[in-house]
């Protein structure tokens, strides 16, 4: 028998393995020297040895107790096989099933095909969570397709999931990579029906390499004056690396805005190389692709503009880095494992040789898997550590009003030419015809000025002039990505914020996620949690949020906002109307969007009265008239007559107002604001306790002031009978059934205006 140790099996699904693996560590990135690709760079040694060495050397030693265990099996049925034939009467050479279990076992384990099937379930299962450069929480159905993964939860009645919503949302970041083609020579040759020069070798390799590149730095968007392409390096534009590859250098940087810049770029590579490479190298770049099939016969196009175009084409993706990537993916492994490679019902049947088979070749799988995920997990840990690290403030600049100026500043400021621009541009103030004088200065104190016009030494003197200068800033502007910014606030502004208002991207078609995988919704789930987790920290404990949003996102949002704050935190969803002059509309012209409102805690936030409701116009008025008038302890009849005067009195106002603007007294009389404070004409005293007194006693119990209206019983129909206003009548509305002790009448309800007032 074969000794299993020294057989090398061969896998076909190696290679494919091996080509997975190399795209998920991204060894195809740029050899670039900044940001994640100088991480990737300094693996890239380590995780080649990995692919090359030592994963197939893994597989070998495992599978060759699997091999022996094999060999332990069907030794196993062997024997049986030997027994049934003798207990049958014939000898075991007679026997077919004796013949075909002696040739397996002389020829040994059949380790080559346990090896494929190993390397087969490693290729599915990495394949299964990796696209275009991110690790996802797919669902996805099990071996027999009748389930889907179940995501495990806590308890909860109610949990919406999504398939981002344990990665951290990252903003877009140009994808740089070095590309590689391979060009035959039989395929160019059929292709057009000629032979090319007998020089050319059979197959080449053709590699454009980066050299540079520049991305956007901190989220910052092209102004629209500049654009980033790529260009042929000038120095050196290509080199023969050998007789079969030639490599094409490029930089990717920043250039004038230019429309089609790229295209132009390209057509000046390609020039270049036509008027710079040997006769053989042309006869093969610029050779016609033979699969371009254009929308005319007489369209062609190279192999190097091919390759070019995709090469060029625009990587500018919005990308997730996973927040427990390690837990994920073992996590992924068990249950892939107990699902789609083990199957207790096969095992059941199964002795203990084959049993101890099945779970060595279960073994294999995770032995390979785990180091694979080992170096996943350090790679995305260490990008979530860059993510997290709390960035450099690179410019840190003042507005301040002169007010809070010294004096001897004001000279300086008076000869600063940007700041009297700005200043022509915020307040017109050429207006004023002022001249640049420190006096002009002083009579505008409340003009506000930028230290971004200023240097060092003059920026250094004003901040050492303000005592407190934190105290005494009262706004906070960052300009960085949102979740840097809030990231970077958390320390001094952790449960100091009382309000929070937001206006987040829509993702509408004009402010969608553009992530690369098309999960639009997800991308936007998990953007708008983790900010809003920052956001939460922020907030005092009576603090408040407040989130626009439009139909496309808004369940989302309030599952995203229930997740962060707590259902039980839910204050109100405000519907605001819109303009909805859509003609074009296809079915029903949408005319409102929404504000989430959602507080800290919520019985702490009520507490404060204004928090959730505005006040009626003219209650302050009220309010201090009666503060004025209850010292003096008036009889009711008084009181409510200076309410009806204070009343009468802002009619006379309103009505001046309305008519001084040249408007109908008529027409705009309904849009008094006070219209909703009128009703509260009645008056009463109470004691400290709310208890009711009687007038003759305010004083002597020290009463307060309460203002009230007495609720409307009649039902809100425009049209009702006559008799529902008659005291004598059965439909009466305004009944008052006698006291069931004083016997007396019963008041009608009333509402109050405040309590106490």
């Amino acid at each position: 028998m074969p000794d299993p140790a020294t057989t090398t099996p061969a896998s076909p699904s190696f290679e494919k393995l091996k080509l997975k693996l190399r795209e998920l560590f991204e060894l195809d990135k740029a050899d670039l020297d900044f940001g994640i690709y100088r991480v990737l760079r300094q693996r890239h040694t380590e995780i080649a040895e990995f692919l090359d060495k030592h994963l197939e050397k893994t597989v070998r030693e495992v599978l060759t107790s699997h091999g022996r265990l094999q060999q332990v099996g069907v030794e196993e049925d062997l024997r049986k096989a030997e027994a049934s034939a003798n207990a049958a009467g014939i000898t075991p050479e007679q026997s077919p099933r004796v013949m075909e279990l002696r040739e397996k076992y002389g020829k040994g384990a059949d380790l080559a095909a346990t090896a494929d099937e190993v390397y087969s379930h490693l290729l599915t299962f990495f394949s299964r969570y990796y696209q275009e450069g991110d690790l996802l929480g797919l669902q996805r159905s099990t071996v027999h397709g009748r389930e889907k993964y179940m995501i495990p939860y806590n308890g909860e009645e109610v949990k919406l999931v999504w398939a981002n919503m344990d990665q951290y949302y990252i903003k877009s970041s140009d994808l740089l990579r070095d590309y590689t083609f391979h060009i035959r020579k039989a395929d160019l040759a059929t292709a057009q029906g000629e032979l090319l020069l007998d020089e050319v070798p059979d197959e080449v390799v053709i590699q454009f390499k980066l050299i540079e590149g520049d991305t956007e730095k901190d989220n910052r968007k092209l102004d629209g004056k500049t654009t980033r392409a790529f260009a042929l390096d000038a120095e050196t534009p290509f080199e023969a690396i050998d007789a079969d590859t030639l490599r094409i250098r490029f930089r990717y940087r920043e250039h004038p805005f230019e429309r089609n810049l790229q295209d132009k770029l390209s057509a000046d590579t390609e020039k270049t190389l036509a008027d710079s490479l040997t006769r053989q190298w042309k006869s093969l770049l610029f050779a016609v692709d033979p699969t371009y099939k254009g929308k005319d016969k007489k369209d062609q196009r190279t192999m190097f503009q091919k390759h070019l175009r995709s090469y060029t084409a625009k990587h500018q993706f919005d990308y997730f880095i996973h927040k427990d990537l390690g837990s994920f993916l073992h996590r992924e492994l068990d249950f892939y494992v107990k699902n789609e490679v083990m199957h207790l019902d096969d095992i059941e049947g199964l002795g203990a040789p084959k049993a101890e088979e099945y779970l060595s070749k279960i073994r294999a799988i995770r032995r390979c898997a785990l180091p694979v995920i080992r170096m996943l997990t350090q790679l995305e840990d260490f990008q979530k550590k860059l993510w997290l690290k709390k960035k450099f403030v690179v410019e840190t600049r003042y507005c301040l009003t002169l007010d809070r100026v010294p004096e001897e500043l004001y000279p300086e400021i008076c000869t600063n030419e940007n700041q009297w621009k700005e200043w022509e541009d915020l307040y017109t103030i050429s207006e004023l015809k002022p001249k640049r004088k420190p006096e002009f200065l002083k009579s505008n104190l409340l003009m506000m000025f930028d230290t971004r016009h200023f240097g060092r030494e003059f920026i250094l003197t004003l901040l050492a002039s303000i005592e407190n200068l934190d105290a005494t800033l009262d706004g906070v502007c960052f300009h960085s990505e949102n979740f840097q910014a809030l990231h970077l606030l958390q320390e001094r502004y952790r449960e100091q914020v009382k309000c929070v208002y937001i206006d987040p991207p829509y993702n509408t078609t004009s402010s969608a996620i553009l992530y690369k995988n098309n999960y639009k919704h997800s991308a936007w789930g998990t953007l708008m949690r983790d900010r809003l987790g920052l956001l939460h920290r922020c907030l005092r404990k009576d603090g408040a949020i407040f989130v626009s949003i439009d139909i496309h996102e808004r369940t989302i949002l309030e599952q995203a906002m229930d997740q962060i704050f707590g259902d039980n935190n839910h204050i109100e969803e405000l519907i605001w109307s819109m303009n909805t002059n859509n003609s074009q509309a296809p079915n029903y012209s949408t005319n409102h969007e929404y504000v989430l409102v959602y507080a800290k805690d919520r019985e702490t936030a009520q507490q404060d009265k204004a928090m959730f409701r505005e006040p009626k116009p003219g209650l302050d008025q009220v309010k201090e008239l009666v503060t004025r008038i209850n010292p003096a302890y008036p009889s009711v009849s008084v009181i409510e007559g200076e309410i009806h005067n204070l009343f009468d009195q802002h009619k006379i106002a309103f009505k001046e107002e309305i008519e001084a603007q040249g408007l109908e007294w008529d027409d705009e009389k309904g849009n008094d604001p006070w219209k909703g404070l009128f009703n509260y004409s009645h008056a009463e005293c109470r004691d400290g306790d709310g208890v009711l007194v009687p007038e003759h006693q305010a004083k002597e119990r020290q009463a307060r002031i309460w203002v009230y209206q007495e609720d409307n019983m009649s039902m809100p129909a425009t049209k009702q009978s006559e008799t529902t206003k008659d005291p004598n009548h059965p439909n009466y509305r305004f009944y008052q059934p006698p006291h069931s002790k004083s016997g007396k009448p019963c008041r009608r309800p009333r509402s109050w205006l405040e309590l106490p007032l």
